[in-house]
């Protein structure tokens, strides 16, 4: 009996050697699959007088090729490419948007200068007069296009991060049942290997929406935690990740993880990695740095332009009056966070377009005051009461009571350039002129000349004439609606002689008698003298200290630079993550050169171990007619 028991535990073991190979062929493209291996052990000998004969092999267990530690570095490295990768491809898109030299808010700003340029050479010609206007409206239009386009791609990432947190809660529920199975199954005593690499390839999975750290239980179960703590996966309790309205600002979805009882709000720094980490970022840092830098362009444009037509006469001679603002800007709202618990609201103008910069403000009550953070760099001050002029805009309270921790944002840059607009009704509206012309006398006898003038017809008496005289080369007279009649002044050249919203320096000497009139400009459509101050604010530095054209270049380096670098970390992740994979493929991985020779080897020993059998028949056999 003991050939025999020798020859079909033999039989047994190749059979089974036979079957975990073919398993591995079959499953050589499953995602996660291991390889397999039949464990043989021999069977102890029984104990004779001539000592011990062996009885045979057993397979003892079927072993998986698996380290976890290079498991971990993949599912490590998944994140971090995954993370590179969304927030890479959203960058391109926003690159993509702001590239183009052929149209949007670049080509925009060309043509306008092109435009006034028109106008400063021909302002008595009506078609330059409409180039002027169509230029206006069209960079208006490019500005407002650029801003819908940037919140439709916030929009679109919302839908992203929505999205990729149904899969991820998916992948959570299904590890978790899958526990279950492992855990019943382990209780055999024999690993679930197939199930086991399903655990490990759920793992995996997870860590491409977010950074996953897993810990294997004695029984072969996965406890599956955030990077920042939170339980994910641990026994029957399964996280479980929601989008809701921002309660500070309602225009953006808010991630929100449900673990243990607790909904605790996640932004992409805490998740660690992942796809909805790289959104995340790409939509709360990448995103909202272009969109308030566009804002910033357009309370810059808005506020200069339109206080420039205040102080113009169009081509009838008409003030440009507040009516008559030359674009129309959305001013900064202020919203009060959902779960506020006092009364509290508080109200936001624009005071200095040109001190407006590219960011929103985060605003919290205090005991000690008003905590206001620009949230484009998280630079906070303190002010202990309000109202406070704050980088161009005055925040004050509007009523009711704020209590200590009340929150409120300031949607400043983000805001600007959503319903940035033409408000001009014709091309004959623009100011293109001042409303006074200074003109010296016919007879003057010194070299007294023109260094500067600007007019502000809007002022009180600004289109009342005024004439000044001159007694002395250092002294003159002024008279006229508005001046009070002033006598003995003064003289000194370069120094600005300012009346009824006007203001006038003169160079050289004047001799006494010499005069110089202001009077109502006679040609308005003629006067060009207000177009080329708005020609000279397009490239001036009426942006935070830069010109438009600056803060556009800005804008766009800022986005490229921002797309390069998330590029080249996006491919240097997902090499990582190859090199990762790689490592762990020449370990677990099935190498059909391989399973095709242990094929062989194991047919081979089946054959002999058949022939084993055959021999013991023949030998049992032999015994039994012997003894017949």
């Amino acid at each position: 009996m003991g050939l025999l028991n020798i020859g079909s535990t033999a039989l047994t073991a190749a059979y089974r050697q036979i079957n975990v190979v073919s398993h591995n062929i079959a499953n050589v493209n499953t995602p996660g699959f291991h390889r397999q291996e039949g464990i043989q052990n021999s069977l102890d000998g029984s104990m004779t007088g001539a000592g011990f004969f062996g009885r045979g092999v057993e397979i003892t267990t079927v072993r998986r090729s698996y380290d976890q530690f290079v498991e971990r570095e993949v599912a490590l490295n998944q994140s971090s490419s995954a993370a590179d990768t969304a927030r890479s491809q959203q960058l391109a898109r926003l690159d993509k948007l702001f590239a183009d030299r052929e149209t949007g808010v670049g080509a925009g700003l060309d043509n306008f200068r092109a435009g006034l340029t028109d106008l400063v050479n021909r302002p008595f010609d009506a078609s330059a007069r409409l180039v002027a206007y169509r230029s206006a409206d069209s960079l208006a239009r490019s500005i407002r296009d650029a801003d819908n386009q940037l919140r439709e791609l916030g929009y679109q990432t919302d839908t992203r991060i929505a999205g990729s947190a149904g899969r991820l809660n998916d992948l959570l529920n299904r590890l978790s049942t899958l526990n279950n199975e492992i855990a019943l199954q382990s209780g055999s005593g024999q690993p679930p290997n197939d199930l086991m690499d399903q655990r490990d390839f759920l793992v995996t999975e997870v860590n491409k929406s977010i950074r996953a750290n897993a810990y294997i239980n004695p029984d072969n179960t996965v406890s599956l935690f955030a990077s920042g703590g939170q339980a994910l996966v641990v026994t029957g309790s399964v996280a479980k990740f929601t989008t809701r309205a921002d309660p500070m600002d309602p225009t953006k979805q808010q991630l929100v993880m449900s673990t243990l009882g607790a909904a605790v709000p996640v932004d992409g720094g805490s998740l660690g990695g992942g796809e909805l980490a790289g959104l995340l970022e790409f939509r709360d840092s990448d995103l909202a740095a272009a969109k308030a830098s566009l804002g910033q362009m357009a309370a810059a444009l808005a506020t200069k332009f339109n206080e420039l037509q205040r102080r113009g006469v169009d081509a009838n001679g008409a003030s440009g009056a507040s009516s008559q603002n030359m674009f129309t800007i959305t001013p900064p709202v202020v919203t009060s966070a959902t779960d506020n618990t006092g009364t509290g609201s508080l109200n936001v103008v624009m005071a200095d377009g040109s001190a407006v910069q590219a960011s929103d403000y985060s605003i919290s009550r205090q005991s000690a005051g008003w905590l206001v953070t620009r949230t484009s760099d998280n630079s906070s001050t303190l002010y202990t009461s309000l109202p406070q002029t704050i980088d161009g805009l005055t925040i004050s309270q509007a009523g009711g009571s704020a209590n200590i921790g009340d929150r409120f944002l300031v949607r400043s840059g983000s805001m600007m350039a959503s319903g940035f607009s033409m408000s001009l009704s014709s091309s004959s509206k623009i100011a293109s002129g001042y409303g006074l012309m200074p003109q010296f006398g016919s007879t003057n006898q010194g070299d007294v000349a023109l260094q500067a003038f600007t007019h502000d017809a809007s002022a009180a008496n600004s289109a009342a004439p005024v004439s000044i005289t001159f007694t002395s080369p250092t002294t003159y007279n002024i008279t006229g609606t508005g001046t009070g009649n002033l006598t003995g002044q003064t003289y000194t050249p370069g120094t600005p002689l300012q009346f009824n919203g006007w203001s006038l320096s003169l160079k050289g000497n004047p001799a006494a008698g010499d005069t110089l009139r202001l009077d109502p400009t006679a040609a308005a459509t003629t006067d060009n003298r207000n177009a080329r101050a708005m020609l000279e604010a397009v490239d001036g530095n009426i942006a935070g200290g830069r010109s438009l054209t600056d803060r556009f270049s800005e804008l766009i380096a800022d986005v490229g630079s921002r797309a390069s670098i998330a590029s080249v970390s996006a491919n240097m992740s997902q090499q990582a993550f190859n090199d990762a994979k790689t490592v762990r493929d020449n370990i677990s991985g099935v190498n059909l050169d391989e399973e095709a020779a242990r094929l062989m080897q194991y047919q081979q020993a089946y054959q002999a171990a058949a022939k084993l059998l055959q021999t013991a028949q023949t030998l049992f056999d032999t015994i039994l007619q012997t003894a017949g």
